[in-house]
């Protein structure tokens, strides 16, 4: 008689949030989340990221001074829209409740 493996892991596999929209209980306030929209200035915001890695180094700041500034405030600004998102995601999956 042969055994079969017991399975450790049951129910859906987890999927990036790339996919097509989910039906999840959301907001109002916060559906802009799942919108198309946002996924590409989301996409767009991590080409962006990854170009200004590539650009953080000594010897290009050497060569292009202004290019530290020019990094550092798109870097901020990837960084914010990136917390905004997962703030909003978390609150949509019930991790962070409000008050009331």
């Amino acid at each position: 008689m042969m055994l079969g493996r017991k399975q450790s892991l049951k129910g859906e596999p987890v999927l990036a949030d790339y996919g097509p929209e989910e039906s999840l209980n959301e907001s109002a306030d916060i559906e802009w989340v799942n919108k198309l929209w946002v996924r590409r200035l989301m996409r767009s915001c991590a080409l962006i990221s990854l170009a200004s890695v590539c650009l953080n180094t000594p010897k290009t700041f050497e060569k292009v001074p202004p290019l530290q500034y020019f990094t550092f405030v798109c870097d901020l600004i990837i960084t914010f829209l990136f917390t905004a998102e997962m703030i909003a995601k978390m609150h949509i999956r019930g991790i962070l409740k409000t008050e009331g």
